[in-house]
């Protein structure tokens, strides 16, 4: 879907977000999430870019309509969330998406 955005939160990082949190021992409510937003399809052309599988994947553009008899949940067009209170700890999605990717042998070749 290319018009609904969100906030990518990369489960390491948020780990990491929680021990600091714990050790602080932090009061309040803080978001997990990675700076910067994105639609679904903004992740997915990210994705296939970093695998370099540009040339034998081809995504399409597609808005929520499409999903809605599978999905019928209403959804916001925006589920962006910010950390205004940890901003020093939170990364930008690409780099957690691109450090994920390294972390496994996906067998593509």
């Amino acid at each position: 879907m290319d018009d609904k955005l969100g906030t990518p939160c990369y489960t390491y990082d948020l780990a990491f977000i929680i021990e600091h949190l714990l050790d602080k021992r932090a009061y309040g409510v803080y978001h997990g999430a990675c700076i910067g937003a994105g639609s679904r399809y903004d992740v997915a052309k990210h994705l296939i870019t970093q695998l370099s599988l540009d040339d034998r994947v081809k995504i399409k553009k597609v808005d929520s309509q499409f999903f809605q008899e599978s999905y019928f949940a209403p959804r916001p067009r925006s589920e962006k969330l910010l950390n205004t209170k940890i901003p020093h700890l939170i990364r930008d999605w690409r780099v957690c998406l691109e450090e994920y990717l390294k972390k496994f042998d996906w067998k593509l070749n």
